[in-house]
């Protein structure tokens, strides 16, 4: 689970082969979408417009990468 800086809540619900699947509810607890994540990436901070993630690569070597969130 993580919790957005906007307030959202990230839960993680299962894997799906190379990826985990991220449902993400309002701050009143209703579904907003759901999202995938690749299974070398963990959530660090998460909102509605971005998201900051720990990435690690073939040799275990981290990085931290944030992606912009269009919908």
């Amino acid at each position: 689970m993580n919790v957005g800086t906007d307030g959202t809540i990230w839960l993680r619900l299962r894997s799906r082969g190379d990826h985990y699947a991220w449902l993400v509810l309002d701050p009143r607890g209703e579904p907003l979408d759901t999202v995938r994540v690749p299974r070398n990436q963990w959530i660090l901070s998460a909102s509605l417009d971005e998201l900051w993630v720990s990435e690690t690569d073939e040799l275990d070597i981290p990085s931290v990468v944030r992606f912009r969130i269009e919908r």
